[in-house]
């Protein structure tokens, strides 16, 4: 859901000043990266502002990353737990333009391949969870059935 989020802001905040001659304004880019970083804020809290008071944006994230393998072992924290650590990653693993390979798709946009990932795996954890929640419920079936019967 925050990906989208971040993925919309992308598309409607352009980052170049000027199309024509590529050029970027350093104090834009700054500007932006300060709404990317209160846009990721808001995702978590409802606080005026990061770092207030009441501010509980840190506690509350749980962003889970794609864990990439280096050398046979898969490196990083599976989630990053604060703003700060989020807008890092859209910046270097999620940055605009960056394509990665996409399972025997070719080369994909990161930030469309991280939305793609995040979608399957919230999906076949949730099936996964029914199944076993359907087991739990046959097993307790089975278990009241079992007693009852060796009772009497």
């Amino acid at each position: 859901e925050l990906a989208e989020k971040v993925k919309k802001f992308r598309a409607t905040t352009p980052l170049l000043s000027n199309v024509f001659t590529g050029t970027l304004d350093v104090a834009k880019v700054q500007q932006r990266r300060d709404k990317l970083s209160k846009l990721i804020h808001d995702h978590y809290c409802v606080c005026p502002n990061y770092g207030c008071p009441v501010c509980q944006a840190d506690s509350r994230i749980r962003f889970r990353i794609i864990m990439r393998e280096q050398e046979g072992s898969l490196v990083g924290p599976e989630f990053l737990k604060s703003v700060q650590h989020v807008l890092e990653y859209f910046e270097s693993e999620l940055t605009e333009g960056k394509e990665v390979q996409s399972f025997g798709h070719g080369l994909t946009l990161a930030l469309d391949h991280y939305i793609i990932i995040t979608k399957r795996t919230l999906r076949s954890r949730t099936t996964t969870l029914e199944a076993q929640a359907r087991e739990a419920q046959e097993l307790k079936l089975r278990i009241e059935t079992l007693s009852h019967a060796t009772s009497t």
